[in-house]
């Protein structure tokens, strides 16, 4: 009885040493075939490891190299049947039907995938792009916007997948993705203002919630490089842009003034050589603050100290105001505003200011009138220097600004 238990126990070894050494010459071969594309390797893979998944695996892939779709589809169906729940297996499989134009039965092995790893990627990428193309559209949509759930950088293609697949329609575009991250709105408020939709962008990021500072300016900053004016208006402040038209942002200088933001406030440019500017409490026409200018050595004329964008109608007369003060200003090229047309090219001046005189110490008003062009949306009051024939030329003193 001894005897019979050590012949099967010896048996039984010399059985799995015999086994292990089939699979390990079996993952010998699948390994050496995928790196050499050797099918007479893979096909010892195969006869190595009859129940080994990896072998058929292998020889599949090998026969997709060769163009070999229908034998490829023949070895995963049979690295399938092996091991049923690996879903690259399902994933393969639907990718080489494809090959063959079996749509149903890449869809259903590309459906099997999704069952079996709902939350990875490409299952759903590969199965929404076959809906697609199979004229599926709502469905395809389903499924290629959950790809992009996990993996963002998706996102883009699928706006150009919705885009051409619903004929620019903006609305439909918006309905089909479905976003819900806010990041993604905004993605896609940039993607419909860059293909033409801007009243849409504009719609889409104002229903977004939480929107920070940053993502208002850089919408903003698009809509204004396309001179979509209006609408950038709309974005930059919240309000329909009618609220707008002819209205100077903080003209008394009560609130802070900003530092290239690219909206529709005041803008301080920065870093002008010998110029500060300062919100003053001690001088004012009306309020609690007014803007210093100080100048204290050469600076360019040419160079706008401080500039505003506002919102106008084509074809209409406008009348600016303001107050200005100076203090022991002497300067080769006075202050002035300037107005500019901003759509136009070289953007023509619509209407200058006289010289802001450096001899007074007090509080004098200025007036200019314009008419826009025919076309004009919007316009910038500018506060620089008239030229004075060098570059650049001296001016010292102060000037204070308030009331626009």
């Amino acid at each position: 009885m001894v005897f019979i238990r050590a012949v099967t126990v010896v048996a039984l070894c010399l059985w799995g040493i015999a086994h292990n050494g089939r699979v390990g010459l079996s993952r010998f071969d699948s390994a050496y075939s995928l790196a050499t594309g050797s099918l007479s390797s893979a096909d010892d893979a195969v006869r190595y490891g009859p129940s080994d998944p990896e072998a058929f695996y292998a020889r599949a892939m090998i026969h997709q190299r060769l163009a070999q779709p229908t034998d490829a589809i023949r070895d995963l169906e049979s690295a399938i049947e092996l091991r049923r729940r690996d879903y690259l297996l399902w994933l393969e499989l639907g990718r080489a039907r494809q090959v063959v134009n079996d749509t149903d039965g890449a869809l259903s092995a590309f459906h099997e995938s999704v069952r079996l790893a709902p939350y990875s990627v490409s299952p759903r990428w590969q199965l929404g792009n076959l809906l697609l193309r199979a004229g599926r559209t709502d469905e395809a949509f389903a499924e290629l916007r959950r790809a992009a759930a996990g993996d963002p950088d998706l996102l883009p293609i699928v706006f150009d997948l919705a885009w051409n697949a619903y004929r620019g329609n903006a609305s439909a575009v918006e309905h089909a993705i479905q976003l819900e991250q806010q990041r993604d709105k905004i993605a896609l408020a940039h993607f419909l203002l860059k293909h033409g939709s801007p009243a849409e962008a504009v719609a889409l990021f104002r229903s977004t919630d939480n929107v920070t500072a940053a993502q208002t300016s850089e919408l903003t900053a698009a809509l204004l490089t396309t001179k979509r004016f209006y609408e950038a208006y709309e974005v930059w402040s919240g309000k329909a842009y009618q609220e707008g038209l002819g209205a100077i942002t903080n003209g008394g200088f009560e609130q802070q003034l900003a530092t290239g933001d690219g909206g529709f406030g005041w803008q301080l440019t920065d870093r002008q050589a010998a110029v500060r500017a300062a919100l003053d409490t001690s001088e004012t026409r009306s309020g609690k603050q007014s803007l210093l200018l100080e100048f204290s050595g050469l600076s360019n004329p040419g160079s706008p100290l401080l500039s505003q964008l506002v919102l106008v109608e084509g074809q209409t007369t406008y009348q600016l105001r303001f107050a200005a003060r100076t203090q022991k200003l002497v300067a080769g090229g006075l202050p002035v505003v300037v107005i500019a047309d901003v759509d136009t090219k070289d953007g023509s001046v619509l209407g200058q200011s006289a010289p802001i005189l450096g001899s007074s110490d007090e509080w004098h008003d200025y007036n200019l009138s314009l008419k826009t062009g025919k076309t004009t949306a919007a316009m910038r009051i500018t506060v620089q220097r008239q030229s004075c024939g060098q570059q650049p030329c001296p001016a010292l003193g102060r000037l204070w600004l308030d009331d626009f």
